[in-house]
């Protein structure tokens, strides 16, 4: 860790860790010390740091054609719409965006247009973003309340496991159509900054059919859970729970380059004029570019399978493994995604327990985040993780697992 200087303010605090160099699914300290990555950037390096088909894409791009005046289109970003519309295989339209924060308000201000309506439907304790409109519509209290007066039109839905499913059920639909008639319903397909948290297809079917029965749009944030991390494909789920807007963002640009699209019908599209849609960022030629290379990447080979298959396999292995330990309290996931949730009195409890072995992993080189509300390890690799990578990791983390079977953490007592 380093200490940061004055003159640099950070989100994240004033100790960091300094990066000097990524490659693959490795991360490099300005130390040396090589790091294994199990955050994929917050899944914004699904494909690999430094991916050299992308990045070689990007740069032959940027060679020519860095930028381009925001109200003309070029020849990559016709490219990269279309790829996308093609990949996703439904009669649909692409609005670019720089940032995934930027994208969500522009799905929200779409949902707002057709309907005519301004409140929105979120998921409790969910995160879609750091600007007002995004910070509005999440389900995090706190944040909503800096948002200001457009954070008092939001309601939220409940996490899936607050109740049995019967009441949770209940809960949705009485959310949805109690109250003045939403324009959308905000949701991801697995709440990923919460923990992991799977939501059964009931939960699923609940939150369409109301939204249905009212007229609302259902928006559905795939900026960190898409792009192979949650299924292995990059398109619509197979199922009739088909969303009105789909938002992607975070890997989309392949971890070269920022970028994120808002997916609508070709009739929604028709909604998304003027300058509330206007950014002079949103469609860099280069990093449309990497999107197409992107998209390539990821279709072009069984790689969204095979890391679908191997993360499944380890998330068994480490059920068998850590069965009947006393601090582990679920393992969950779906995809490329594992969560594991640990035993404790109360959330700081359960934070500190978290931190401990975080910061006992990177001691062993392995370099893993956590959820901020259930304080879950969130396993989040590169999805060109090799099996020898992801049982190396995972060996590691049931040893250090062990070291804290017993240890007494501030208000936690040993079993």
């Amino acid at each position: 860790m380093e200490e940061l200087p004055a003159w640099l303010s950070s989100p994240h605090g004033s100790r960091q860790l300094k990066i000097v160099d990524a490659e693959g699914c490795h991360l490099y300290e300005s130390t040396g010390k090589r790091l294994l990555d199990f955050t994929a950037g917050w899944n914004v390096a699904n494909f690999g740091w430094r991916n050299e088909h992308i990045l070689h894409r990007a740069l032959h791009c940027a060679r020519t054609l860095t930028m381009a005046p925001a109200w003309c289109v070029h020849e990559p970003v016709l490219r990269f719409s279309e790829n996308l519309s093609r990949e996703l295989g439904r009669d649909l339209a692409v609005v670019t965006a720089a940032t995934g924060t930027q994208a969500v308000e522009f799905a929200l201000r779409i949902a707002r247009r057709v309907t005519g309506r301004t409140p929105i439907i979120s998921v409790s304790e969910c995160y879609h973003g750091s600007t007002s409109g995004s910070m509005a519509a999440c389900g995090i209290e706190y944040l909503r309340r800096e948002a200001g007066a457009g954070g008092a039109e939001t309601r939220c839905l409940p996490l899936p496991g607050s109740a049995d499913e019967q009441s949770l059920l209940e809960q949705i639909r009485n959310t949805i159509l109690t109250g003045p008639p939403p324009a959308a319903i905000l949701m991801e397909p697995v709440f990923l900054n919460v923990g992991g948290l799977v939501p059964s297809t009931n939960y699923l079917r609940a939150v369409f059919e109301a939204a249905r029965q009212c007229g609302a749009l259902v928006v559905m944030d795939e900026i960190s859970t898409g792009m192979g991390r949650v299924r292995p494909s990059l398109g619509y789920p197979a199922d009739s729970l088909v969303p009105d807007v789909l938002v992607l963002g975070k890997s989309l640009g392949g971890g070269v380059a920022p970028l994120s699209a808002v997916v609508v019908t070709r009739d929604l599209a028709t909604h998304c004029r003027g300058l509330a849609f206007d950014s002079t960022f949103a469609a860099i030629p280069y990093a449309c570019e990497a999107g197409i290379a992107t998209l390539e990447f990821a279709t072009g080979s069984t790689l969204l399978a095979d890391a679908a298959a191997l993360a499944g396999q380890q998330r068994e292995t480490l059920r068998t493994s850590l069965d009947g330990h006393p601090r582990v309290l679920e393992i969950r996931g779906q995809g490329c995604l594992t969560a594991i949730e640990f035993r404790a009195d109360s959330k700081r409890e359960q934070a500190a327990l978290c931190d401990a072995i975080i910061a006992d992993l990177l001691s062993e080189g392995i370099f893993i985040a956590r959820s901020r509300w259930t304080n879950s390890l969130l396993l989040m690799p590169p999805l060109t993780i090799s099996t020898g990578q992801y049982d190396q990791a995972a060996a590691t983390l049931v040893r250090v697992l062990e070291t804290h079977r017993a240890v007494a953490h501030p208000g936690i007592p040993p079993n």
